[in-house]
């Protein structure tokens, strides 16, 4: 349409009045010997005056159980690395504003009777015959000032409770040293190193 919205397509598995409702399923057909599988894109157009279009995954509600799984895994491989999963919010180009945010939060627990907050647990890959894989965490560097800022916290407690405790451990060693755990400032150039403070609270 050349004055109004562009028509929707809208792909909707039939209800089940007395069991399941129809699944929804978007595939690619497997690849011959020397090819690969076809890939899979979903994307929102590009606008030119507003926001872009928003990219919404979203399981249903469950009235007398869980809430459905949301699932995101990548295919094995036997000849070469694993293939990567990458979250990237969006760049800005505009002057004085940040650009997008990444945030992965665990499902409150809303009930008053022993409700608890969903896990949220970050988890290298386990190496059968080498070293597991690492978790990092990084902040970005910023070209002009300063680098973003890491804190690591637990919030403040309810009224009857205490706040959460937070740990730092390295594993056991099976055939020599265990892993050391290591804290440090970085050096400066035209300053003092940053300093490093253990405190209590009152």
């Amino acid at each position: 349409s050349t004055d109004q919205s562009g028509g929707f397509m809208s792909l909707t598995a039939n209800k089940g009045t007395a069991t399941s409702s129809g699944a929804v399923v978007l595939g690619s057909a497997d690849a011959g010997d020397a090819g690969t599988s076809g890939y899979l894109t979903f994307k929102s157009g590009t606008t030119s005056n507003g926001n872009s279009g928003q990219f919404s995954l979203t399981t249903g509600s469950a009235t007398s159980g869980k809430g459905g799984q949301f699932i995101m895994s990548v295919g094995s491989g036997n000849t070469g690395a694993g293939g990567d999963i990458s979250l990237t919010a969006g760049e800005t180009t505009a002057n004085t504003v940040v650009g997008g945010s990444v945030s992965v939060t665990g499902g409150a627990g809303t009930s008053s009777t022993a409700g608890q907050g969903g896990h949220l647990s970050l988890t290298g890959g386990a190496g059968t015959g080498g070293t597991g894989g690492f978790v990092s965490l990084t902040t970005g560097a910023g070209t002009a000032t300063s680098t973003g800022s890491v804190v690591i916290k637990t919030p403040t407690s309810g009224s009857a409770g205490v706040s959460g405790r937070i740990a730092f451990s390295t594993g056991n060693g099976q055939a020599g040293s265990s892993g050391m755990l290591t804290m440090s400032t970085g050096a400066a150039t035209t300053g003092r190193g940053g300093s490093m403070t253990f405190s209590v609270g009152s």
